[in-house]
């Protein structure tokens, strides 16, 4: 029985026969699919501009480097060599990382998510165990999966073994950190087919939508919050929106959690690449659970989701902005700040949810966030390379989005090749660039050259 969702592309052939439910899609699954990408067909890419839906695709006449050309091998080798070095960080015994007091709870979700997409890439089964011990350590230290942990630290992600993308210091209790873990588990549910995990991301799942909020609520007051709540922003409801923290005080409903993270009393970036924090990863975590259920309460609020970040988060240049209050008299006021991983979560929440509704709404929705994202100057380079910021960072959600809506065969033909050379800029940029001193650790900058010395808690903030 081939997996679910690949559509079989040249460079998953392998894959096509194997036992195991679904695909995976953290940020470890999105370089590990670049890892086996078939090196043929970044050819003659920038013939013309393109069009689809109305959105129109200019080409990058500069990319670097498009074309993958070591070996499958190899690169399952590389992947391979980056899992093991961060699990000799980890402390075994707990199932967490050893450095607590520097990373956060949803960095252990997304390490052991990426254990589960490497297992389905190599078709093998090892480190099952390893995911299944570490959930009942999650939910023993984070009742319902819900974090409540009041520091937020120094942020990590990781593309192939390790990418630094460090944080400020604040007393938040963030969705986000939490809802990493129900993504990590029905994406663990959906590739080992494994009935445990899908019952942590049930249960994460219910503990965010406390935190959501819906057409009745704005009848009264909303228990989780202590300001009077309002009900629409230039005509259109609010209901669809996730707030970003559990903080009886703070009004910010963002784009991670409904779609994307920021703190906007403190105007700091939190969660670059953890999954998110309440909005947009609930748009994959609510679709992933339909997809696997066929249960219409995850589908409608998947849906109700994506419009309410349609509605109230995109700007002029359909670009994901980070926030917008809910707190009545606020006047709707919404952060402007943009960053990739919003674009790149909203992308794979739009792809997820295509791949198996066929819904026109969705796919028009997601050609155009596709082609503001690839597009963007704010942080992509002429080079094609993922530059954000004045650090020039990469963004493996951004990479992790497109190559889930690339899988899915969710975009015209044309859109999917240059998506594929994109990626193949990213992969290349990262084996080139961004690796450390010749190790199996990666730096936070694609775009430069550049030593890696500092323990990731050291390394200066982002954004800058």
């Amino acid at each position: 029985m081939a997996c679910e969702l690949y559509n079989s592309p040249p460079y998953l052939q392998n894959l096509d026969n194997c036992n195991r439910k679904g695909t995976g899609w953290t940020m470890w699954g999105s370089i590990v699919r670049l890892l086996a990408k078939n090196t043929t067909a970044f050819e003659n890419i920038f013939w013309h501009s393109w069009n689809l839906l109305g959105s129109a695709i200019s080409p990058y006449l500069n990319f670097q480097k498009p074309n993958i050309t070591s070996s499958v091998s190899d690169r399952v080798q590389i992947a391979a060599a980056a899992i093991e070095k961060i699990r000799s960080t980890s402390n075994t015994s707990e199932g967490l990382f050893s450095d607590l007091a520097n990373i956060s709870f949803g960095i252990s979700a997304t390490f052991y998510s990426q254990l589960a997409e490497f297992d389905l890439i190599v078709n093998q089964t090892t480190y099952e165990d390893a995911v299944q011990n570490y959930f009942p350590l999650a939910e023993a230290s984070r009742p319902g999966l819900l974090d409540e942990f009041v520091s937020s630290p120094s942020q990590m992600n990781f593309i192939m073994e390790v990418i630094y993308h460090p944080f400020h210091s604040s007393s938040v209790k963030q969705m986000n950190y939490g809802l990493a873990n129900g993504y990590a588990a029905i994406r663990a549910y959906m590739i080992y087919n494994n009935d445990t995990f899908l019952a942590y991301a049930e249960e994460c799942w219910n503990s965010n939508q406390a935190y959501a909020l819906t057409d009745a609520d704005f009848s009264g007051t909303f228990a989780l919050k202590d300001f009077p709540l309002q009900s629409s922003c230039q005509g259109i409801t609010m209901a669809g929106g996730v707030f970003w923290e559990t903080d009886i005080n703070n009004p910010s409903i963002d784009g991670l959690g409904t779609g994307v993270n920021q703190d906007t009393s403190l105007r700091e970036i939190f969660l670059m690449g953890s999954i998110s924090s309440a909005k947009v990863i609930s748009i994959s975590l609510s679709a992933l659970l339909a997809k696997a259920t066929s249960n219409q309460t995850y589908l409608i609020a998947a849906q109700t989701s994506a419009t309410f970040i349609k509605a109230h988060l995109y700007n002029i240049n359909g670009v994901v902005q980070d926030t917008i209050s809910a707190r009545e008299n606020d006047s709707c006021s919404t952060s402007g700040n943009m960053w990739p991983y919003n674009a790149g979560l909203m992308i794979e929440g739009l792809a997820t949810l295509y791949s198996f509704t066929q819904n026109a709404t969705m796919q028009s929705l997601l050609n155009d966030a596709i082609v503001a994202a690839v597009q963007n100057t704010v942080w992509v380079a002429d080079s094609g390379i993922i530059a954000s910021g004045t650090q020039k960072l990469g963004d493996n959600m951004l990479a992790r989005g497109l190559l889930v809506a690339y899988s899915h065969n969710a975009t015209s033909a044309e859109i999917r090749t240059y998506i594929e050379a994109f990626l193949g800029v990213q992969y290349n940029a990262i084996i080139d660039l961004a690796t450390a001193n010749g190790t199996n650790i990666y730096t936070a900058s694609w775009a430069t050259l550049q030593a890696q010395t500092l323990p990731l808690y050291q390394l200066p903030p982002y954004p800058p």
